[in-house]
């Protein structure tokens, strides 16, 4: 398990509160991550000269994306990784215990965008499909921030329209049942300029990628 993995479910809410008194064999044993006061520290004098670190110089990802429910999948599906474009996915399923999942179905997805920094900050929100009931074939669409870029305008700086990553949740409820079941996968890009990251037919946990509006070739050289 990767360290970056570990933080972006820890943001994305999937840790339960009951999970907690785990977290410390996780983050040693199995992340082998290092305490922050176990790192030795030493004082280096300060360079001559300094540079201020550059955003990306590509934006590879979609401009908009379109899924398709699949309800029999769970987390051992997950094809976006094994893009170049990709650095990290994280797929979690909550709550599916004795939940019927032929009478199963999509209640509300939400979609999120993260920027490139590294921290997870949200640059945008789409609720559209919330109170819905969406069952295996049908098919959710979201416009990425990044249909704001001016092809005009260098993108630098439009860093506040450049993803780094997606995180969706989507909640289920078999009929009549209380119980919500959760899916929640996300994926991180390299936001390089040597390939586009996702593909028709890539898929994790519920939702397949059946279409996608490729990257403006002004910032994706290698965009059809």
């Amino acid at each position: 398990v990767a360290c970056g993995a570990l933080e972006i479910a820890g943001a994305n809410g999937v840790i339960q509160s009951g999970q907690c008194a785990l977290l410390p064999s996780v983050i040693t044993d199995v992340c082998e991550c290092i305490p922050a006061d176990s790192v030795v520290t030493t004082t280096v004098a300060p360079p001559a000269t300094t540079t201020t670190p550059m955003g990306p110089s590509c934006m590879c990802s979609p401009l908009s994306y379109t899924f398709t429910i699949n309800l029999s999948q769970n987390c051992d599906t997950d094809t976006f990784i094994d893009n170049p474009g990709i650095g990290d996915t994280v797929c979690l399923v909550i709550n599916d215990d004795d939940v019927d999942f032929d009478t199963l179905k999509v209640i509300d997805v939400q979609f999120l965008q993260v920027d490139t920094s590294g921290n997870l900050i949200v640059i945008n929100q789409d609720d559209t499909y919330n109170n819905v009931s969406l069952s295996t074939g049908d098919t959710i669409t979201f416009d990425s921030v990044s249909a704001k870029l001016n092809p005009d305008e260098p993108l630098s700086s439009q860093l506040n329209y450049v993803p780094g990553g997606v995180l969706m949740s989507l909640r289920a409820k078999s009929e009549g049942s209380e119980t919500i079941v959760t899916n929640r996968v996300s994926w991180m890009y390299t936001n390089s300029c040597e390939s586009v990251p996702t593909s028709v037919g890539d898929a994790i946990g519920w939702i397949t990628l059946s279409d996608q509006t490729e990257a403006s070739q002004a910032f994706c050289p290698v965009a059809a």
